[in-house]
């Protein structure tokens, strides 16, 4: 199909020539009546191009008519095929800069949300390639992956596995809200699956879902979960996506990895996946704690565990994520890895290091210090997070105690003037008022010195606010990858990611002494 989004035409005629009016009004309407039916089926690409899209900048036509003595089916015939050559051989020959080609419309629009990610759709050499997008331009990144692919729903799937080929598809899945999951969830026909799969249905699809990473948190992390799942499940066969036992399972997969998170309550959990919890009255206590988000998911357990059938059902889930659970526990020879919203406070831990207060501060006491640096805001989110625990190196179901542990922090007149003082003190508006939040602004003043645009002023000052800085370099989505030897920060998106380049923030970035000197990487997108 050619689309024409634009039509320019500068009419040009001899001059004394009478009533030229006339002459434009009777062009006009070729141009918008009869040129469109001219150009109809017209242009077939070959049969191996069938599928492609292409995207052709600009074509310029210069048509000569004798206006007067040609009939509008020879002057619109002319128009037409002088309009097919162009396009032909612009498809053929044109630059790259001025004719893009996509192998379908999943690669178009992969493309699309790719270069939304990196913050090149609406530059000036990629913008005019995505000019039908141009309505969602105001849009957030989930919220228009959501809008484009609710519509095309039959493009989901190789939309996401052009996404995952890339690397791209995580990075998407952490823009997205529990809206943004609702929508596409929608426009696949599924609502909430209570169905229960059978044991030869989830033998076939647990194995698949079992090395899939989730993210902790609230709703929104709970939705794109699910979608991960789905993702999981149905990218490797297609087929499966229209199977209703397929999204009831990815459903109830989800929600009892929340439930787990929410209460993490190793032997209550392990007697669960082995079937030795004959009813809901042992798991009452638990359920009855749990916040109004977590509603859909205990009115589930409460229905499955009054029967047999649901109870077989939820021990399989279980006992997977229990195995889901201890292969991220197993040993770092393999490595584990975590998605975190706050992958750029690994981008601190140079400084932690620099200031030589792990020493005294301890795993604890840098676990606090990271998760003040998220902003006080933040700070609850942060705390099922996971990213500030494996940065300090506490252990997931030590956390807890982490937090409330006393810690001797540093005496920050040994470190700053009486100015850096009074800023200090004026953090408590952004990091929250508590004995570390001097010590967790110093530590943000010394990653900010070498940035070019935020070293000229402590981060506590109006040029330079905290908030300013947390919002652009701690509050980053990306994962984490621990091994033996290292640990691998790969952030997502880094608006500003040119400053931490220019400050050699990126690469090898030295030895973690409260890590067992595990070497830090830092991988920009």
């Amino acid at each position: 199909m050619l689309t024409i989004d634009r039509l320019t035409a500068n009419y040009f005629l001899p001059a004394g020539a009478p009533d030229p009016q006339a002459f434009q009004q009777r062009l006009d309407a070729l141009v918008r009546q009869r040129l469109p039916a001219e150009l109809n089926g017209r242009l077939q690409p070959p049969a191996r191009d069938q599928t492609a899209v292409y995207r052709i900048r600009r074509l310029e036509l210069n048509l000569w008519v004798d206006i007067a003595g040609m009939s509008d089916a020879d002057i619109t015939r002319r128009w037409s095929q002088l309009l097919l050559r162009a396009v032909t051989r612009a498809l053929l020959t044109g630059a790259e800069t001025e004719v893009v080609r996509f192998d379908d419309p999943a690669h178009f629009l992969a493309a699309f949300l790719t270069d939304l990610l990196t913050g090149r759709a609406w530059s000036v050499d990629r913008g005019w390639v995505y000019a039908e997008f141009t309505p969602l331009r105001g849009l957030a990144t989930g919220q228009t992956a959501a809008y484009l692919l609710g519509a095309r729903p039959e493009l989901l799937l190789p939309v996401a596995r052009r996404l995952q080929q890339s690397r791209q598809l995580e990075p998407l899945l952490r823009q997205m809200t529990r809206a943004d999951v609702t929508l596409l969830w929608s426009a696949l026909g599924w609502g909430e699956p209570t169905g229960i799969a059978t044991a030869a249905q989830l033998d076939a699809l647990l194995p698949r879902l079992r090395p899939v990473p989730l993210e902790r948190g609230g709703r929104d992390a709970l939705a794109r979960n699910l979608l991960r799942l789905f993702l999981a499940a149905t990218i490797p066969q297609p087929g499966l996506a229209a199977q209703s036992w397929v999204a009831a399972v990815c459903t109830h997969l989800a929600w009892l990895r929340h439930l787990w998170a929410a209460r993490p309550a190793p032997f209550l959990w392990a007697a669960l996946a082995a079937g030795e919890i004959a009813g809901i009255a042992p798991l009452q206590p638990l359920l009855d704690a749990l916040d109004s988000d977590l509603e859909a998911p205990r009115r589930w357990l409460q229905i499955m565990m009054a029967t047999g059938q649901g109870r077989a059902y939820v021990a399989r889930l279980a006992e997977n994520n229990q195995q889901t659970t201890e292969n991220r526990q197993q040993s770092t020879t393999t490595g584990r890895s975590l998605a975190t919203s706050f992958a750029g406070l690994g981008l601190l831990l140079p400084f932690v290091r620099e200031l030589g207060w792990y020493e005294t501060l301890g795993n604890a006491g840098i676990y606090q210090l990271l998760l003040r640096l998220v902003g006080r805001d933040h700070a609850p989110l942060a705390w099922g997070d996971g990213a500030a625990a494996w940065l300090s190196g506490v252990p997931d179901h030590l956390a807890e105690q982490a937090r409330a542990q006393p810690i001797s922090w540093p005496d920050l007149a040994a470190w700053t003037d009486e100015t850096e003082l009074r800023a200090a003190a004026d953090a408590a508006a952004i990091l929250g008022d508590w004995p570390g939040s001097g010590a967790a602004l110093l530590l943000l003043r010394h990653f900010a010195a070498g940035l070019r645009g935020f070293a000229g002023s402590s981060p506590a000052t109006a040029a330079s606010p905290a908030a300013a800085l947390i919002r652009q370099f701690i509050h980053l989505p990306g994962h984490l990858h621990l091994s033996a030897n290292a640990l691998e920060i790969h952030l997502h998106q880094a608006p500003l990611g040119i400053l931490l380049r220019i400050a050699s923030r990126d690469g090898p970035q030295g030895p973690l002494p409260w890590l067992q000197n595990r070497q830090l990487h830092i991988i920009l997108p």
